[in-house]
């Protein structure tokens, strides 16, 4: 990993780095504190590549990409979330499969847009919006917190698909994730699907431009990815 110091607008430094195109960074999902659950600590993490950071960050995943995913009891609609109290501390290990995924991410929105690209460059046709917690630079790369919510947009209409609202309503009544975060996810929800339908950005961008370099192949996570600083 390389990257500078990240800088504000007036010069003074700032928490993390800014990262170069190429850089691997590692992005996490970080659980805080639960007083008589658990201590803050990842929930899943993973490897990715730099396509730009500014502005905006992008970012690439390669295909076969490991991603390292907390154990323990799990509930909700489909049995995937984390009942409160339920991570036994360790982490299991899943590969990503399928093609390669871009993250597009701009600073302080509760959100990020994922494209999938093939090999050949080819961008899948539909667009995925994940609600979580703007990210925040460390050291590694990117910390976050996925608030379950999504949404599928699909096809030249920018058709929207609600994803797992019934495993985020569950979340909040299990105490998992807090209404001000649910309904923050909500909204956010409602205003990205009207963006969406006016066919705004970035469903409307030129997303050539961050198109990865074919040769980024999957990196394995550091030293040190589970450490909450």
């Amino acid at each position: 990993m390389t990257g500078r110091e990240h800088e504000a607008s007036d010069g003074t430094a700032t928490p993390g780095r800014t990262w170069a195109r190429g850089d691997v960074v590692v992005l996490r999902n970080v659980k805080d504190a639960d007083p008589g659950h658990h201590e803050p600590h990842v929930g899943y993490a993973h490897t990715a590549r730099v396509i730009a950071d500014g502005d905006l960050v992008v970012l690439y995943q390669p295909p076969k990409t490991l991603h390292m995913e907390r154990s323990g009891e799990r509930g909700g609609p489909r049995g995937r979330n984390m009942v409160r109290g339920g991570w036994d501390g360790s982490h299991s290990e899943r590969e990503w499969r399928g093609d390669g995924v871009v993250y597009l991410h701009r600073p302080s929105e509760p959100w990020s847009v994922w494209r999938w690209v093939d090999a050949d460059g080819v961008w899948s046709t539909h667009f995925y919006v994940n609600f979580e917690r703007p990210w925040r630079r460390t050291r590694l790369g990117f910390d976050t917190d996925d608030w379950v919510l999504d949404l599928i947009v699909t096809g030249p209409e920018h058709d929207v698909t609600v994803k797992d609202a019934d495993e985020l309503e569950w979340c909040v009544a299990a105490g998992t994730i807090s209404a001000e975060q649910a309904e923050l996810a909500r909204r956010s929800a409602e205003e990205m699907t009207e963006v969406a339908a006016r066919g705004g950005w970035p469903f409307d961008a030129d997303w050539s431009a961050w198109l990865p370099d074919a040769r980024w192949s999957a990196e394995p996570l550091p030293t040190g990815w589970a450490d909450i600083e």
